[in-house]
Parts: structure tokens; sequence; C-alpha cells
């Protein structure tokens, strides 16, 4: 802990880096000379520490003696755990592919989590911790515990800009000053501590995702499956390993038709880029419909309108397009239409929301991203109430339609001005007449790349009655405050009765026992 302030606990025996992240902040910041909010009566004017370079470094890992790790402690329950706590992840449902069925991994009556995998770890901390504290915790609170997921959500991204990364390590200072004055100094170790360090660390090295340990594990876990005798644990991995290396290298050899893993399909396949064959563009979109036999029905007349418009406004027509391709998408399709109950299209699995009712995935939520942000349009939201395919004149020419019910983007949907996460309210429903999109046009979550806006420090946590709830507070007038000061007549005579009770007590217990002895 050479450099780093910190420090052991004198009471728990424990290392915290508790107050040791001022010092990274710049020499002007107001977070330096506050006295009351970190360590008592400290002011921070040190600057931060020099970095060491990978030779320094790797000298004092080898000089490193080797330490035995491993205490065992009982199991410790927290009184009222798993009875007052919100366990809605029982209930949660994601998109499909997003990550695993996170509600299976819940035990309510062991108040623990099973079986969650790595992915999982990172949806809840990049993803679910703003929505699980968002009607609990005090504003205050909430923000920066959504700053620091939302760090971590943007340092994982798989874009990554040198701007971008600044930002965030400049952010993540801010945060964890921040939550210096929320938590105790038991809750800041060194992993607390570590992030600190990670912005830097994806500057030099690049996005994390090629260098952290999750595919080392996975592949480690693939050549464990490979044993089949216990006895020569190596001798097996290997054996297997060589056999699979030549097969997959025969397999290069196989005709395009041939399944093998190399062109295995993925899991949301579209079906891929569909050739023109002379019609115009907006009839080659991929896409793959699932389900039975389609249910067919007849358009209503709004609903006739609404499409034929929405098709034709989204029409792009080359210069050099013939007469009767455009006269083909001028008359019109007909009113008879084939009703799907999903689709897959831009890598994504979309399902209407009757049919994903009772489901454990949910994949009726549609995301359309606008055109252009200004103060008159933004992103919109809507859920999956059908999905059309709607038959136009001509050898081949189909188009595919979602039918959405959208919501209210002026009052059902706010955006957080700071961090950006974003509320839906889901009962609020947007009158329109177009419920129609393309499919092409469907989306499902935001793209990967890292947008962080820059953190400002903030005096809402240094309110000391931050934490305490406002419900239980009673405003009390003069008289019963002196009344609570000073206690009445009657309660004065009340608490003399009850000492002469005790005092009577009292001697006719040492009388009993005057008369053990003489007997």
């Amino acid at each position: 802990m050479e450099g780093s302030k910190a420090f052991v606990l004198q009471h728990g025996g424990k290392a915290s880096f508790f107050d040791c992240h001022r010092q990274f902040l710049p020499l002007n910041h107001p977070y330096r000379r506050q006295k009351d909010k970190f360590k008592k009566g400290v002011i921070e004017r040190s600057p931060p520490p020099p970095r060491l370079s990978g030779d320094v470094i790797q000298n004092r890992v080898n000089s490193l003696p080797d330490i035995v790790f491993g205490t065992t402690s009982g199991k410790q329950t927290i009184p009222g755990f798993g009875v007052h706590h919100n366990w809605w992840l029982k209930d949660l449902r994601l998109p499909d592919g997003y990550a695993s069925n996170i509600a299976r991994a819940v035990s309510v009556e062991d108040c623990k989590f099973f079986g969650l995998k790595s992915h999982d770890c990172h949806i809840l901390m990049q993803r679910l911790i703003p929505i699980a504290f968002r009607d609990i915790l005090p504003k205050a609170v909430w923000d920066e515990l959504t700053e620091l997921s939302h760090f971590f959500r943007d340092i994982t991204a798989i874009i990554l800009f040198v701007d971008n990364i600044e930002i965030l390590e400049k952010n993540i200072i801010e945060t964890i000053c921040k939550l210096e004055k929320i938590f105790p100094p038991g809750f800041f170790d060194s992993m607390d501590h570590l992030p600190i360090h990670i912005a830097y660390e994806a500057k030099v090295g690049g996005p994390v995702q090629y260098r952290w340990m999750y595919p080392f594990e996975r592949f480690l876990f693939y050549l464990k499956k490979k044993v089949q005798n216990k006895a020569s644990v190596e001798g097996s991995i290997v054996e297997a390993y060589i056999i699979e290396e030549i097969s997959t290298f025969c397999s290069h050899h196989f005709e395009p038709q041939i399944p093998i893993r190399l062109n295995k399909v993925p899991r949301n396949d579209d079906g891929g880029n569909i050739e023109p064959m002379g019609r115009i563009s907006i009839f080659t979109h991929s896409g793959r419909p699932f389900g039975r036999i389609p249910h067919r029905r007849i358009m209503s007349n709004e609903e006739y309108s609404a499409a034929h418009i929405y098709v034709l406004l989204n029409s792009y027509v080359e210069k050099n397009e013939v007469e009767e391709r455009i006269y083909q998408i001028a008359q019109g399709p007909g009113r008879t239409v084939q009703s799907y109950k999903g689709y897959f299209v831009n890598g994504f699995k979309f399902h209407t929301h009757d049919y994903g009712r009772d489901r454990k995935t949910l994949n009726s939520g549609v995301w359309v991203k606008g055109s252009c942000y200004n103060e008159y349009e933004s992103d919109y939201y809507n859920l999956l109430n059908e999905v059309l395919q709607l038959e136009y004149f001509g050898v081949g020419n189909n188009i595919i339609l979602f039918k959405c019910e959208w919501f209210d983007t002026n009052k059902g949907i706010r955006v957080h001005p700071q961090n950006g996460h974003i509320e839906i309210h889901p009962k609020s429903r947007l009158a329109s007449n177009d419920p129609f999109i393309l499919a092409l046009q469907a989306q499902q979550q935001e793209d990967d790349i890292s947008r962080p806006l820059e953190i400002l420090p903030t005096t809402e946590l240094d309110d000391p009655c931050l934490l305490f709830d406002s419900n239980h507070i009673v405003e009390l007038d003069e008289n019963e405050l002196q009344h609570l000061v000073q206690p009445s007549r009657e309660d004065e005579e009340e608490e003399e009765e009850d000492e002469e009770e005790d005092e009577d007590e009292d001697e006719n217990e040492n009388n009993k026992d005057d008369d053990s002895d003489d007997d």
C-alpha cells in the first residue's frame, strides 16, 4: 500500500482505502478543502502518486513471498434480510440473447443468487442497479450509484474513443469521492480503489474485451469437458484437442452447403442478403418470420391507408427505374395480409406482445432511432402488436411491417439530464394514426459505443439528514415539545411508585435469604 494512503482499521483490522482518492482530483477542486466530509480535519494537498513502469511492477511482483490464502467463517445473517428486500428480479424478463434467465437464479427462501454467469453479473452492475434502487434510495445517493454503473457500462463498450476515455478517467475519481461521503471506511477495500486506474489501462491497452479473463475461463471450461480419462487428465485433453484440430482442418475442404461449425447459422439469423432480381430496394430487405402457419386476415380501411402511405414515404426509387416497377408499388398492396407471431431482423428476435405474454423472455419491445436529434424529434419506443406481410403486384414484391403501440414521447418518456437514464411509463400511450414501421427500422438496444458525459461536483451529499426517511418526521408544537423535554407531574409520581415497589421487592428477597440462613 505504498503511496496509496491506505490504512488498517483499528478495531476491524481491515485494510481500508477510504479517503485515498482526493489526491487524484485537480488541485483547485472543492472536495480537497472539505474537512468534515472525509477524514475529520484533513485537507488534501498532495498530488497523485506517480505511475510505475512495467519493469518496476514486474520486479515488485517477483519479489513477493508466497502467501497462503483462505479463511473460514460461520454463516452470518443480517436481521430482516430477505423480508423487507425487493426480490423483483424473480419476475424479471429480458430480450432473447441479452442475458441468461436471471429470474431462475433467484432463491427467495435463501435470499441468494445461484448459478449467475459472469455476463449476468455485468448486466446487474451495468444495467439493473439504477432500476433496482430508483425508488428506494434518496436521489443524491441513487445518482452516485448510477454514475458508477454507467462508468462500467462505458468502459466495457466495444468502441472506445480517446476523448471519451479521458472523460471517464476524470468521472470515476469524482464518483468514488462522492461514494466516500455515503459508505463507511470499511466498504473501501482494494477492489473499490482499482476503478481509478481502469480508464488509464483502457487508454494504454485498448478495449477491455481483449484483456480480461473471461475468454480464458471459458476456454478452460471447454477443455475440461474433453476429459474422459480422469487418471490422465492432461493426456486426455491433448488427445481430444488434436482430434478437433484435424477435423476442423478437414472441414475447410467440404462443400459450402454442408453444415459445419465454421458456417454455423447465428442464433437470430435473418436469412442474409436478398438478391434484387429487378426489384426496387424496399422489396429486398432481409428478414425471416418464425412460428406456425401464418394467419391471414383483411386489413381495415384505416390500416390499409396508413400502411400504404408509410411504404410510399419510405420508398427510394432510382432515376433509372422503369415505370413498370414504380407502377407496381403505386397501385398499393392487397387487402389480405399474412400475420406472423414473430420475426428475425437486424440480428434481433421480435415477437408480438400477446405471443410473448407467458414466455420467459421479453422480445415485444421495439426501439426506433430518430432520424435527427433536436427539440422536435427523439427516439421512439413501442410494443409490437402484430407482424404483417404486405403483398404488392409482381413476383416477390413483399414487405414486412410492424404494427406497434407507441409510448407517449412527451408525457410517458423521461430522460435523465445527467446520465441519460430512460424511464418509460407503461400506461402512457401516444394517440397516433401511424402505427406501422418497416421491420428493418426495428431495434432492441442501442449500439455499444461509449458516450460519457462529464460529472460535476455536487453539494447534495453534504446534507447530514440525507439518509433519514422524511416520512417519519413529525412536526410538534411548543406544548408537545415541552412535555417531551420536561416530564409531567403524573409521570414523576408513577416513577416514584415504581421505585418504591422495587425497594419493597428487594427487602422481601433479603428477608427470605435471612430466613434460609437461619434454617
